[in-house]
């Protein structure tokens, strides 16, 4: 149930070592592909399956049946298909903390173990112990549904992880249609899904571990193992450094955004903040739609359905839902191929779901004026029903089939995406498990009129998708606020992005979500180089500077030429964000495109934790790759000194944090960093993440007083203590994460909201002008052009504006940038800081 690109349209694949798409991965994918397969032929094959003469004498439903209680319409059937879809809602809600908890790969052990018990259980003839192995089959088949996307996405190559995460899809889809067939041929009871579920239980032994889990778990170095076995590259290979990079980072940032947070939070943050509950309505309200179409009824039904318009039953029935099955898997593949990443989500599932509704439509009016006999042969009329449910099929696969799982993946901010994702796979199965029950009584005593009910419930959901669903396709993740920050019943306003909105294509793309309406320059907005602070060096730091933490190789060097270019004249870099290199190249060339001399430039490096011994070489190493003779300030990075490490080593910034040097500490370190001001390789010295208590330690030992201290500063966590501190011994303060930092809804927030348009500005603009007001430098990061320009430009804020912004840490103070050191970092929060 996976959803994304697909490899013929990524031609990003063709650029990627060839050595990445190699057997190791070819497994793994098969491994886990499986698990789709477990969930397609049961879907497929149980309708066909009660259906035989022999299975119901095993299981002595020949005998029920003749019962007054069995009457009715598949009525002995209806707890075999609808407790699957209950054990699947049941596996969905618990699929990620056993994910978390256990790792992804021990998860789906488990998942494979419960299925293979469920199988087991549908082995013996006795009833109520089927009933009890359906349900088990179902937990498993519903933790999977959630587990396997999610493994299939970690372990692929970025160029290809769409067309690697909808392989659950279409291999549910391709099981489906082989169990239609299996269905066919066999004439007595085979628990066939038992198969694949077993093949992959035995095969998952042997694929490794998510790098990402390992990396989230704190099992770094585990995690690089993992993927240089993953990618079949050395460790020194840039695309696996890359790689590695991007996916500690995203790490990082989730964690950032989780700590302190609770399931409560979720929920408010949902309930409250209009985008997120105008997202999470409407991917809710698509996967209803996506069940209304009656498609379940079809495939647990498909046979007996089939004998409703006069197919004949036995084997001639099967054989047409045979073909049914086949009809849903080449329409499938060729959307996920050729469409969805070509023509988008919105048309084809409004012309889709059209085809659905219109084929279920001619069903009914058939049914009820054709009068077919069931089973008696098949007439013109009931040829053109077939025909018709072929169309349903086709269209399904164009629409609802993948469409509502691209849209949710796509929609949702990282912080709530784990949650609300959770809560669309439990209505997916739940709303399941009650068509599921309903259908045979709906085929009893509303005969034709239920597919007149899933026809107008179809038309009915092509109407919410016009006026509802805007195209998704080529959206930047920055314009998805933007775009939700209007009432869902007007998104067909905005149902195509326009060209600012189009993705610019970066590498962390959710690191970067920000709010941005049109700006109005007729307030008093001041240009990046016409508003500075003085340093106690003498020195003048340009109060809005360019961040490039998490911009990745390949757009750092272009981001910052546009920085420049668009008025930038403060750079903070550091080792750490492996892109020096990279941003010295680009700054050689814009200052010789430019003209513009060194000297305008104010440009900020620092000292990463397991060089605090060696802070000369460091920072000449830094300078190297900065293609400069000096920097203008350099910060020590953080107050813990780790032992040392080479800078070319390869597990550098990413040593082991909580084991600390023992023969050092910051103020060693400061000593040395002082003896660069007379090297000239400095201009200033400072900190970084320092809190009062680790800055008065250094203050009682420093000869020279750090110019700066850069820490998180936002309305969150404007930490005052901290400011005091720093006022009294003439220590600027740089914030960095000044728009609240990753996972942060401050952007969203009703009174950052209502500055903004009383200012006619930006959200961004608005957080960054309370920084300045503070008297603080800030450094913002994008890679977005338009976002780059927009975040130069601020505005005075009046005081009652300020104070209205001061208030919000009294009663929502939080930090988002919270690492694990092993040791207290930030004495100064309080309970007020979450």
């Amino acid at each position: 149930m996976g959803g994304g690109t697909s490899i013929w349209a990524s031609p990003e694949a063709r650029n990627d070592p060839r050595e990445i798409f190699n057997g190791r991965l070819a497994y793994l994918a098969t491994t886990i592909a499986f698990a789709g397969c477990s969930y397609g032929f049961d879907q497929g094959n149980i309708g066909g399956v009660l259906t035989l003469p022999t299975f119901k004498r095993a299981f002595g439903l020949d005998r029920l049946i003749r019962q007054p209680l069995f009457k009715n319409f598949q009525s002995q059937n209806t707890d075999q298909f609808a407790i699957v879809a209950a054990g699947g809602a049941a596996g969905a809600l618990i699929s990620a903390p056993f994910a978390d908890f256990l790792g992804r790969k021990w998860a789906m052990m488990l998942y494979g173990a419960i299925y293979l018990l469920g199988c087991a259980f549908q082995e013996v003839p006795h009833l109520q112990l089927f009933y009890a192995g359906r349900f088990l089959a179902g937990v498993a088949i519903g933790s999977m549904s959630a587990g396997a996307p999610q493994f299939l996405s970690e372990n692929s190559p970025k160029s290809i992880r769409g067309s690697m995460t909808c392989l659950y899809n279409l291999m549910i889809i391709t099981a489906l249609s082989l169990a239609f067939w299996v269905n066919y041929a066999v004439s007595r009871w085979k628990n066939i899904q038992l198969i694949p579920g077993a093949a992959m239980f035995f095969m998952l032994p042997f694929v490794v571990e998510t790098p990402r889990a390992l990396i989230a778990r704190g099992k770094r170095e585990q995690g690089l193992i993992n993927m240089m076995k993953l990618r079949g590259l050395p460790e020194d290979h840039p695309y696996l450094q890359q790689e590695y990079m991007e996916v500690c980072a995203q790490v990082d940032a989730e964690q950032e955004a989780s700590a302190g947070r609770n399931y409560w939070i979720v929920v408010k943050d949902i309930a409250l903040i209009p985008s997120n509950r105008r997202r999470f309505f409407l991917a809710v309200m698509l996967f209803l739609f996506h069940k209304f179409t009656g498609t379940d009824s079809l495939n647990y039904f498909a046979p007996e359905i089939f004998e409703m318009i006069g197919v004949k039953g036995g084997s001639q029935a099967l054989l047409t839902t045979g073909v049914y099955g086949v009809v849903k898997l080449a329409t499938t593949i060729i959307y996920v191929a050729f469409i969805v990443d070509r023509v988008g989500r919105r048309l084809p599932l409004m012309i889709g779901a059209t085809m659905q509704a219109t084929a279920m439509l001619y069903i009914a009016l058939y049914v009820r004026f054709a009068n077919p006999d069931a089973g008696g042969g098949t007439e013109a009329g009931g040829i053109v029903g077939i025909i018709f449910i072929y169309i349903y099929a086709f269209g399904w696969s164009f629409g609802h089939s993948v469409a509502c799982y691209v849209v949710a993946a796509e929609i949702f901010p990282s912080r709530i995406r784990s949650f609300c994702m959770s809560c669309c796979f439990f209505v997916n199965w739940i709303v399941d498990f009650g068509i599921t029950k309903a259908t045979p009584l709906m085929m009893t005593h509303m005969g034709w009129g239920t597919f007149l009910l899933y026809a107008c419930l179809t038309y009915s959901g092509v109407v919410f998708i016009f006026f509802c669903l805007p195209e998704l396709k080529g959206r930047s993740i920055e314009s998805m606020d933007d775009l939700f920050q209007n009432s869902i019943w007007s998104m067909w306003k905005r149902a195509y992005p326009t060209e600012d909105e189009k993705c610019v294509h970066i590498r962390i793309p959710i690191f970067f979500i920000t709010l941005f309406f049109s700006i109005d320059y007729h307030y008093s907005i001041m240009a990046l180089n016409e508003k500075t602070f003085e340093l106690n060096t003498g020195a003048k730091i340009p109060a809005v500077g360019f961040g490039t933490w998490q911009a990745a190789p390949g757009e750092a060097g272009r981001a910052v030429q546009t920085a420049i270019k668009s008025g930038y004249r403060h750079l903070d870099c550091a080792p750490l964000y492996w892109n020096e290199q990279e941003i010295g190249q680009s700054l050689t060339e814009v200052l010789k495109e430019t003209s513009i001399p060194r000297s305008d430039l104010f440009i900020t490096t620092k000292l990463w934790s397991s060089q605090h011994s060696q802070v000369e070489t460091a920072i000449r190493k830094s300078l190297t790759d900065l293609q400069l003779d000096y920097v203008d300030l350099y910060l020590m990075h953080w107050p813990v000194s780790l032992p040392p490490n080479d800078s070319s080593a390869a597990n550098f910034g990413k040593e082991d944090r909580t084991a600390h040097a023992q023969d050092w500490d910051f103020t060693k370190t400061w000593a040395q960093m002082e003896k660069l001001l007379d090297l000239g390789l400095a201009r200033a010295i400072g900190v970084a993440n320092f809190s009062t208590v680790n800055l008065e330690k250094l203050l009682k030992v420093a000869k020279i007083a750090p110019a700066v201290n850069q820490t998180e500063l936002h309305p969150l966590l404007p930490q005052d203590k901290l400011n005091q501190l720093c006022r009294k011994h003439g220590i600027h303060q740089t914030a960095f994460g000044p728009l609240g930092g990753k996972g942060s809804t401050l952007h969203t927030h009703p009174v950052v909201l209502k500055i903004a348009e009383a200012k006619k500005g930006t959200s961004a603009q608005v957080l960054l002008s309370w920084g300045v007001s503070r008297g603080w430098s800030v450094i913002p990061k994008s890679v977005t052009e338009e976002r780059i320009k927009a975040n130069l430009q601020i505005f005075s804020l009046d005081d009652e504006e300020v104070q209205a912004l001061d208030q919000l840490a009294k009663t929502e103070g939080r930090r988002f940038n919270r690492p694990n050191w092993g040791t207290t970092i930030f004495h100064d929060d309080d309970e007020t800081v979450a």
